[in-house]
C-alpha cells in the first residue's frame, strides 16, 4: 500500500460516526466519541465508556454503524482498531467485521493481544482459524503469542511439536507478553460487555 493510500484509509476512518470537529484554541481538532485509552488497560472510566459504546450501537443505524467499524479495521492506526474491537463486543458484529479483525492480525497491530481476544470471543471458527496460523507463516510474532495463550487457557488446546516451535520462535521475538494480555483482556471485556 502506498503512502497515499494509507493516508485515504486513516481519513476514512477519522471521518466515521466515531468522531465530530470541534474548534478548540481556533484549530479544529478530532473528537472522539469513544475513549480508546478505557479500552486498552479496562481500567479509568472504562464502565462510561462501555456504556457510551452500548450506545451508539444501540443508537445508530447498523449499515453505517457497520461500514464505519469496517474503515476503523481498515486503518492502520491501533486506536481505531482499539474502537472496532468495542463496538464488536459491543454487539455489532458480521463476517466481513471478523475477517477484516483477522486481516488486522495478520498484518500487524500495536494492539494484537485485544484484537486475538476479540476474534476469540466472536468468531466461531476461532479454534480452526487460530490453529492454522500457528501451524503457518505470515502472522506477526504478537499475533501468534496472543493466540497461542488464548487457546491454551480458554479452550484447552494441546499443540503439535510443530506448531509448539513457532510459537517458543514467536515468544522470543514478543516483548509485551502478548498472551498474557491476551487472556487477561478477554476476561475483564467478557464480564464488562455482558451486562
Amino acid at each position: 500500500m502506498n503512502s497515499e493510500s494509507e493516508i485515504d484509509v486513516e481519513k476514512a476512518a477519522e471521518s466515521t460516526l466515531f468522531f465530530s470537529q470541534v474548534r478548540v484554541d481556533g484549530q479544529v481538532r478530532l473528537n472522539c466519541r469513544v475513549n480508546y485509552l478505557a479500552l486498552l488497560n479496562l481500567h479509568t472510566d472504562v464502565e462510561n465508556t462501555v456504556a457510551a459504546i452500548k450506545d451508539i450501537v444501540a443508537n445508530e443505524q447498523k449499515d453505517i454503524l457497520e461500514r464505519d467499524t469496517l474503515h476503523l479495521l481498515q486503518a492502520h492506526n491501533w486506536r481505531f482498531h482499539l474502537m472496532a474491537c468495542g463496538v464488536m463486543l459491543a454487539g455489532l458484529s458480521s463476517t466481513e467485521l471478523i475477517n477484516q479483525l483477522w486481516n488486522v492480525l495478520q498484518r500487524g497491530s500495536w494492539i494484537a493481544p485485544q484484537i486475538a481476544a476479540t476474534v476469540s470471543l466472536l468468531d466461531s471458527r476461532f479454534i480452526t482459524r487460530a490453529l492454522e496460523i500457528i501451524a503457518g507463516e505470515g502472522f506477526n510474532d504478537q499475533s501468534v503469542v496472543a493466540m497461542a495463550q488464548l487457546l491454551k487457557q480458554n479452550f484447552n488446546i494441546s499443540f503439535t511439536e510443530e506448531q509448539e516451535a513457532r510459537i517458543s520462535s514467536a515468544k522470543t521475538k514478543d516483548s509485551a507478553e502478548s498472551g498474557k494480555i491476551a487472556v487477561t483482556w478477554a476476561e475483564k471485556v467478557r464480564s464488562l460487555f455482558a451486562t
